[in-house]
This record gives C-alpha cells, sequence and structure tokens, in this order.
C-alpha cells in the first residue's frame, strides 16, 4: 500500500492530464452527436491537442519534489553512490549497509537544502548511520543511531567530530531492540534537525530537534575517537545543503527499506 500510495503521487500529474484528455474528447464527442458544424469540430480537437500537449510540458518542466525508494529491488542501487557493501537483501526482502567507511548517498538530491525524510529500519549490529545534508562521501551529517540514543556526527574533509547521546539530549528511555524495525523521521529546517522515532505500530518512542553547530571545530582525524590521543584538526562547518544517505563502518550492520525524501 506505501509503494502504491507514493506511485499515485508521484504520477499525479500524468494522471490529471489523461483524465483532462478523456474529458475533453467526452464534449468532443457530444458535439459531433448535436451534429453541428465542422469547423467547430476542428476547432475542439486542436484545443484538445494544445491542451494536452501544454499540460504534459509544463507538468514535465516543474522540479520534482519527492523521491520514495522501496529498497526491494537490485535494480534501485543503481541512484546511489559510495563505497562498501549496500546490496539487496533477499531473505528480508529489503537493502543491508555493512562495512562501509564512506557510505552511500542518494544521488537525486544533491543540491536540496531542506526536506523531510523517513525509513524503516532494523539494527542488527550495533546501529545505523543515517546521513543528511551530505555534499559529497567526505562532508555531511550523520545520525548514528544506537540501542541506547542517536550520536550525532559530523564530516568534515574525512574529520570527525561526535557527540554522544547524553550530552547532546538525544538518549533514549528505553534501549531499541535488535528484533523489531523502527522508523525515523528526519526534518531538515536550516540549522535545526527533528528526529522522531516510532515502533512498528506507528507510536512515538522519541522525539527530540538538534542543531547543527555553526564556525569552527574540531575534527577527528581518521577512525581514533577511542585512541588516547587522537588527532584532531580545526575545520569550519558549512553544510547548508546536501542530499541523504546511509553509512555503518566495519562490523555495523543494519537493514533498510521505504526510504522517503521531499522537499519542504
Amino acid at each position: 500500500m506505501l509503494r502504491l500510495k507514493y506511485w499515485l503521487l508521484d504520477y499525479i500529474y500524468d494522471l490529471v492530464t489523461f483524465a483532462s484528455a478523456i474529458i475533453l474528447l467526452i464534449v468532443s464527442d457530444y458535439i459531433s452527436y448535436l451534429k453541428v458544424w465542422s469547423w467547430l469540430m476542428h476547432l475542439v480537437k486542436a484545443t484538445i491537442i494544445l491542451c494536452t500537449t501544454g499540460i504534459i510540458i509544463y507538468l514535465r518542466s516543474k522540479e520534482k519534489k519527492f523521491y520514495f525508494i522501496p529498497l526491494k529491488r537490485r535494480a534501485e542501487k543503481d541512484d546511489w553512490m559510495g563505497y562498501g557493501r549496500f546490496e539487496y537483501h533477499r531473505i528480508d526482502n529489503c537493502f543491508m549497509i555493512t562495512e562501509s567507511e564512506s557510505g552511500y548517498l542518494f544521488s537525486k538530491c544533491l543540491t536540496w537544502t531542506d526536506y523531510r525524510m523517513f525509513l524503516d529500519f532494523k539494527i542488527v549490529v550495533r546501529c545505523v548511520g543515517v546521513i543528511v545534508r551530505a555534499v559529497n562521501l567526505s562532508n555531511y551529517v550523520m545520525l548514528q543511531i544506537e540501542q541506547e540514543g542517536v550520536r550525532p556526527h559530523i564530516r568534515i574533509n574525512g574529520g570527525w567530530a561526535v557527540w554522544e547521546p547524553k550530552n547532546a539530549n538525544l538518549e533514549f528511555t528505553s534501549n531499541l531492540s535488535l528484533d523489531k524495525w523502527y522508523r525515523i523521521y528526519v526534518t531538515c529546517d536550516k540549522d535545526v534537525l527533528s528526529i522522531v522515532l516510532m515502533d512498528n505500530q506507528r507510536s512515538i518512542l522519541f522525539e527530540r530537534k538538534w542543531i547543527i553547530p555553526r564556525g569552527w571545530t574540531n575534527f577527528l582525524l581518521g577512525e581514533e575517537k577511542d585512541s588516547p590521543n587522537p588527532n584532531q584538526m580545526p575545520f569550519p562547518i558549512n553544510l547548508d545543503y546536501g542530499t541523504i544517505g546511509f553509512r555503518n563502518y566495519g562490523n555495523e550492520q543494519a537493514l533498510l527499506k521505504n526510504v522517503f525524501v521531499q522537499k519542504i
């Protein structure tokens, strides 16, 4: 039903155009039935052609406002760019991501600024990394969803700045289960990320906001967050636009499906 809903939304303009053509043809037949002047018949037919063509050109010239990616077919990987394992998982009829240091980005909304998105996920090992405002594979915001809470990450030029759930006020009141599917909604509105987490019954489990920091901050170089003296370097934060994606590093593993993103 979810796929049908977004298929109808995706092709609503085409369906409206089709319905308009049918209505105009009915009017044409009615005029023909009344046996009015032949020149009027030709005028009506020309109007049908011009109106239908004009509607199609106008609607096709408009920028697409949303994408729905079920992630239930291997071919759906074609619109994603990245490195590592992001592949169709036949047993669960969804995609799995793991062993991806760079992550994977959806290629069709790289220039989007403010948008809302949701996806269904299931944590298999440790976490799932949800990427937003990704300029490229080395610059983005990532919300790492663990069983205990959300760890915000910012990646700039390959370096990392990381906030623990307690420090970011993004701790869950109860741990997530590794045996259940969840749905997360993320809305990017300027510097504010609104995060809503639901269970598979669509009951809200968690609802918070996190503000993307501005200015300069120190970033960890490489995967050195657990070393006693990690190398750090200051970089400016400038993530005003960018696409969505996912990242799970090393043995981190998660299942994904029903990804939706819409401009606001």
